[in-house]
């Protein structure tokens, strides 16, 4: 029997949505980067959750603890409904908190991942001070952020997005090492999220959408990316 959840993330693979896009396009980065650091005794945190998706499908879904943690109640409200339908409640944790306070102590996650969020942020650098502190030595972060220019404005941005130097700059700064960046969410991509935004309808072409994974790296900078994400290592 299919849950809700169960049965979004299925329609999620046709039909695109601004949920299933980012599943498809930055949520493949993000899926290599928890599984080269899979391994059993590890805890998670994903900082500004959301819906919850991609903590369920990343960590949770493998047996690995994580805190989902957000500012919004509803958006928190939503992810403990998610959880709870996808049947992973014992290894999830849920706290109300900005990323820029985290209410945990230091040294207790192992993998940090943080997906959209610093642009909305008036101290980013103070969010991924945070997320170190929070973090051991050797712990991963996986961020994502938007890459300039806008297409459409969006008025919970602090900032229209980031170059990569000015990420990494930023990334490092707060006592990371940058491992590796990657664009996503390319023209083509961004062509449907402007008609999205614009009809409000989903459109039957999320496996047109896929062929974007097979861009070569030297190439997306070229091809307008929505968005950027930075992998990252804890320096001791």
């Amino acid at each position: 029997m299919l849950t809700g959840y169960r049965a979004k993330r299925l329609l999620g693979l046709l039909f695109a949505n601004s949920q299933s896009i980012r599943w498809m396009t930055q949520g493949r980065i993000l899926r290599r980067a928890a599984s080269e650091f899979r391994r059993p005794g590890i805890r998670a945190l994903d900082a500004g959750c959301g819906g919850g998706s991609y903590a369920i499908e990343n960590h949770l879904r493998h047996g690995t603890p994580a805190m989902l943690c957000d500012y919004a109640a509803d958006l928190l409200a939503m992810a403990r409904r998610q959880v709870g339908e996808s049947g992973l409640t014992t290894t999830a944790e849920f706290a109300q908190c900005s990323a820029e306070e985290l209410r945990f102590g230091d040294g207790e996650f192992d993998f940090v991942q943080c997906m959209e969020v610093l642009e909305h942020l008036h101290h980013p650098e103070r969010a991924l001070a945070e997320f170190r502190r929070v973090a051991r030595p050797g712990a991963r972060l996986v961020i994502s952020v938007p890459h300039p220019p806008e297409w459409f404005p969006n008025e919970g941005h602090v900032v229209e997005g980031y170059r990569e130097g000015e990420i990494t700059r930023l990334v490092e700064a707060a006592g990371w090492r940058v491992v590796r960046t990657e664009y996503c969410m390319l023209i083509l991509t961004r062509m449907v999220l402007w008609m999205l935004q614009t009809f409000r309808f989903p459109l039957p072409v999320n496996p047109l959408l896929a062929l974007e994974n097979l861009v070569p790296r030297r190439w997306r900078e070229r091809l307008l990316p929505y968005d950027i994400v930075v992998v990252a290592e804890a320096r001791a």
